[in-house]
């Protein structure tokens, strides 16, 4: 086995195209699939323990799983390398990826080469994006990070307020959400307050509606 070659983790919503993404992947001979698997049935254990060098995510699994999931593998996985999938590439899709510190985010008609070419990339530190995607994206100079170029509301929750909302969307409790999260009930409370006067809504049945209509969560 190449001593140099990057191991690589995909999670897709279909079992057959990861399965059929690992075994062309592993034709490559500086890439070496280390996990596959449909969804986060199993949640994020497997992926970690599997320690790969990029993780490849299907940024349109239901109930916005994925944002979520890279948020919790880069917690426990300083150094990993997130590549997004995406049919459609909303610009809450391309945002949250975004926040979630994507390393790449690629439209699924690519082609395999330009995957490659982008897990090579992502492994050397560098981003990857498809072209039509690319040009919504703008650097932030004094913050050193990508952004959207966009000025819809909802591009203005941080990272850690739509992980909250995506949670409290679902119907979980303000101590529900402070205990998954490892944080205070008030925290939350106070994000909770801070994301509905961002959105504009003034009760959780409205939240919940919101996060529907922007594809955060599903009905």
């Amino acid at each position: 086995m190449n001593a140099h070659s990057v191991s690589v983790a995909i999670i897709d919503r279909h079992r057959i195209f990861a399965d059929a993404l690992a075994y062309r992947l592993e034709r490559e001979p500086q890439i070496r699939v280390v996990f596959a698997a449909e969804g986060f049935d199993r949640g994020c254990e497997p992926i970690v323990a599997s320690r790969p060098d990029v993780v490849i995510l299907d940024a349109d699994l239901p109930k916005g799983s994925a944002f979520d999931a890279a948020i919790e593998i880069r917690r426990a996985l300083a150094a990993v390398r997130l590549v997004f999938l995406t049919q459609g590439a909303s610009d809450l899709t391309i945002d949250q990826a975004l926040k979630a510190a994507a390393d790449g985010i690629l439209l699924r008609n690519e082609p395999l080469a330009e995957l490659v070419r982008a897990i090579a990339r992502a492994a050397a530190g560098e981003p990857s994006f498809s072209r039509s995607i690319a040009a919504r994206i703008d650097r932030d100079p004094g913050r050193r990070e990508l952004k959207l170029i966009s000025g819809e509301p909802q591009n203005r929750l941080t990272n850690r307020q739509l992980e909250i909302l995506r949670h409290l969307a679902r119907g979980d409790s303000v101590k529900d959400v402070a205990r998954k999260l490892l944080l205070t009930p008030k925290s939350v409370d106070n994000q909770k307050f801070r994301i509905m006067s961002k959105i504009g809504v003034r009760d959780k049945v409205s939240l919940a509606l919101y996060a529907v209509r922007e594809g955060l969560i599903e009905p």
